[in-house]
């Protein structure tokens, strides 16, 4: 997924800008993505100060600061609530030292190999304040120096060298004002090359450095003085579309759709210019058309994979080992336990085990309360029973827990499942390392995107059989295509729908309440009457303000008092993150109850908020090298540890695992009291506090609500307004897709091509 992140500018002038000149002591925190750092430093000058004479810097910078660094700050003096005076930074930059006690420091704490403290204080005492000079320019008289051999000075030859051209790049991309993640990600891309590359043409970033979009390489490229109407910039602008549309869960773009957007972007019209674009880009293998449509290579290489795997398990011989009918006739007609409850198949349920037994592929479907989660329990059991080796996976870690609750055995996440690499960005089993299993079980295949569907297809030994379960009325996954409902548009592949409501869960307000919603009904919510207590309330409230208190009352006073549904178990379901109703606000609103603020509390700043000792939190994107088993996006938990110094803190997770981050990892974390819909994907918690609210009118639908409410176990709360549920209820937005996987199968199967793709804009 990519997207244009925004820049945190310190370019604001205050009216009294000063200078303070100093010695950097201490590196309290430095974060490497956004160049933010907090820096204790010993002023030249006579400042006083609470702290020995050391003075606390804060801004950003887009040089690497180590201790004994001289810098120069431009800013004011501030005054922090919690921390106490600061100099508040607008720019920070590296200053040559002066003086025995300042080169000494300055070369000690430069990390470059050979710079001891010792080493340094003997190369002062031979040159003096010309030590820097004579290191720079005049290497070989460091043989000079006892214990500087000839293999220790071409040490320090090639470290200095490296210094100097990272400091020369770090000069060029301050001048570009690059934010420092975007000069992180150049460098790890394309190391020494970083300057040349973009100087040649900036407009690469868009292609190979994920998060920097259009408008910042083509900032770049003006800073540059390269023509607007140069071939580099119109291409770059039609990789953005592509892109841009991917993001939004499109495998492709038809060429009539993608020069109107590319020309948005240009702010000029060239029809003679695009064409010869998308021919050139055609040409060398950075997009790829087919029957108009135009598609990054491995978006088109993936729907073709993919087809060609589901083609193969739909027409491919029986499976192997087959299940012997003793077995299949006991898991059909006897009981099953499940839970405290012991439970016959239906029909369709007993057809969806015979099915799973018979085939190599199919797809299971249905709403809540129609009998998923018995028939995947039954037929995880069959194919137990028969000696097959069974893999159960979801997409996420609490779908994947859940999952293994259900059938009894372990479950994984796919991820996991397939063993991500994290040095090469790549699964170990893949076409040429297969799986060891004979099944494979996935649940909520809905959030399964066609990316991730192919590393799972690829992995499948020959002979093996694979069940996908979902839902394929929640929302759709939130990376590229619509995976579950292409194939349920594919005739030739085998599936079960279940759509009857059992009896057990007729009673269950959620479950009927979702039922309605996925209908196209306004849901009959009960109000609150102080007398009777069951699943499902509404409550009234059209203030955008006096709905975030009332959801503030509920999770901390009203829901753990009269349900007896501690805070820890709610989770607050809002469609968006900003306004008085969005997460953000939400989460500070929840935090200040269940967390108060005090002194004594440890906190760590966290871009508009901060977090603190006992918060509840969630990770924002994978992270594949926290713990043994990675983190992973939509992961929750609760902060147990937190260094305000280091900037570290310690997150027991939902599945009892205790997780480090590193300082550079916390701003992967976020607040958890309230999540958006989209992210709630997944889960299922004890009790759901839903906002659907008028000023949430651009985002309210049908399927988002559906989503949400099948996220209740056993209490949903809706607060808002009326007209904001009608409209829930009844408005569906298109979830068709730009997509050829159907007819990429239907090719596979030899099948005629029956419907068109979808023309979703």
């Amino acid at each position: 997924m990519r997207s244009e992140r925004g820049e945190n500018s310190l370019n604001t002038t205050p009216e009294n800008v000063e200078e303070l000149v100093g010695s950097v002591a201490r590196v309290t925190f430095q974060s490497p993505d956004s160049g933010f750092v907090v820096l204790k430093v010993e002023p030249s000058s006579d400042f006083s100060s609470a702290e020995g004479g050391l003075l606390t810097v804060v801004g950003e910078t887009s040089t690497e600061v180590h201790p004994g660094m001289c810098i120069v700050a431009a800013g004011d003096w501030q005054e922090h609530d919690k921390f106490g005076t600061q100099f508040r930074a607008l720019s920070i930059k590296e200053r040559l030292p002066h003086g025995r006690d300042a080169v000494i420091r300055y070369l000690a704490g430069s990390n470059i190999k050979g710079f001891g403290p010792a080493t340094a204080e003997r190369i002062v005492d031979m040159f003096g304040e010309d030590a820097l000079r004579v290191i720079r320019e005049e290497p070989e008289r460091l043989l000079k120096i006892p214990g500087i051999g000839r293999k220790r000075l071409e040490d320090i030859r090639s470290a200095w060298g490296d210094k100097s051209r990272r400091e020369e790049q770090e000069l060029f991309f301050h001048d570009l004002e690059l934010p420092r993640w975007i000069q992180k990600k150049l460098f790890q891309h394309y190391g020494a090359r970083a300057v040349d590359v973009i100087q040649r043409d900036p407009y690469l970033l868009v292609k190979n450095i994920p998060g920097v979009g259009f408008k910042t390489a083509d900032k770049i490229a003006q800073h540059l003085g390269i023509d607007h109407r140069s071939d580099q910039r119109i291409a770059a602008a039609i990789i953005h579309v592509l892109q841009k549309a991917l993001d939004d869960g499109h495998c492709y773009v038809p060429s009539s759709r993608i020069s109107p957007k590319a020309e948005s972007l240009l702010g000029f019209a060239d029809s003679d210019a695009f064409h010869e674009a998308v021919l050139r880009l055609t040409a060398e293998g950075q997009i790829v058309e087919n029957d108009s449509r135009l598609y990054l290579p491995n978006i088109r290489e993936a729907e073709q994979a993919v087809a060609a795997d589901i083609a193969e398990l739909v027409a491919g011989v029986a499976p192997s080992p087959q299940i012997p009918a003793s077995i299949l006739a006991d898991i059909c007609s006897k009981p099953l336990l499940l839970s405290d409850k012991s439970l016959r198949l239906s029909e369709a349920q007993a057809e969806a085990v015979k099915l799973a037994a018979e085939r190599k592929l199919l797809v299971v479907t249905g709403g809540p309360g129609c009998g998923k989660t018995t028939v995947v329990r039954a037929i995880a059991k069959m194919f137990r029973t028969a000696g097959l080796v069974l893999k159960l996976a979801a997409p996420t870690g609490r779908a994947a827990q859940r999952l293994s609750e259900v059938c009894g055995m372990e479950a994984s996440t796919i991820h996991r499942l397939l063993r991500f690499d994290p040095v090469h960005r790549s699964f170990v089993h893949n076409r040429d390392n297969k799986l060891e299993a004979d099944v494979v079980i996935i649940d909520e295949t809905s959030m399964v995107d066609l990316l991730l569907a192919r590393s799972l297809l690829e992995a499948l030994p020959k002979s093996a059989r694979v069940l996908f379960v979902g839902d394929a009325d929640q929302l759709p996954s939130v990376g590229p295509g619509l995976f579950l409902g292409d194939l349920l548009r594919v005739e030739q592949v085998p599936r079960i729908q279940l759509t009857t409501l059992f009896r057990r869960d007729e009673q269950s307000d959620i479950t009927r309440i979702a039922h309605e919603l996925n209908s196209g009904r306004t849901p009959n919510i009960p109000r609150p009457d102080g007398k009777t207590r069951g699943e499902a309330y509404f409550l009234a409230a059209s203030d955008p303000m006096e709905a975030a208190s009332l959801v503030e009352r509920l999770v901390v006073e009203q829901i753990p008092k009269k349900f007896g549904i501690e805070s820890s178990d709610v989770t607050v379901l809002s469609p968006m993150n900003q306004g008085d109703l969005g997460i953000e606000a939400l989460n500070q609103r929840l935090q200040s109850r269940i967390v108060p603020d005090r002194p004594s509390l440890p906190r760590i700043k966290l871009r508009a908020t901060e977090i603190r000792l006992g918060d509840r939190v969630v990770q924002r994107v994978n992270n594949y090298q926290l713990s043994t088993n990675g983190v992973f996006n939509g992961d929750q938990g609760v902060v147990v540890g937190i260094d305000p110094i280091e900037r570290t803190a310690t997150v027991q997770l939902w599945d009892g695992r205790e997780v480090d981050y590193p300082a550079d990892a916390v701003s992967e974390l976020d607040l958890a009291y309230a999540i958006t819909i989209h992210r709630s994907q997944g889960s299922e918690v004890p009790a759901v506090v839903l906002i659907l609210h008028d000023s949430h009118y651009i985002m309210l639908e049908r399927q988002l609500a559906y989503t949400a409410v099948t996220r209740a176990k056993k209490l949903l709360i809706v607060v808002g307004t009326k007209r904001a549920l009608i409209l829930a209820g009844k408005r569906t937005r298109s979830r068709k897709r730009f997509s050829s996987l159907v007819q990429e199968i239907q090719l596979a199967l030899g099948a005629g091509v029956s419907e068109s793709a979808p023309e979703p804009f």
